[in-house]
């Protein structure tokens, strides 16, 4: 399992890994979807230390 920190920061060694293994993921979504979960989290932490 790639660590997701790892993923962010080689987005596209992990592409093109993913295509020669013959996946077919969306890794764009993916990104997406950690970004907004990211600052769902500093606006959680915001919320509870005011």
């Amino acid at each position: 399992m790639l660590d997701v920190k790892f993923i962010r920061e080689n987005t596209e060694l992990v592409k093109q890994a993913l295509k020669n293994r013959g996946y077919d993921f969306d890794l764009d979504a993916f990104l997406q979807l950690d970004e907004k979960r990211r600052d769902l989290i500093k606006k959680i932490e915001n919320i509870r230390f005011q």
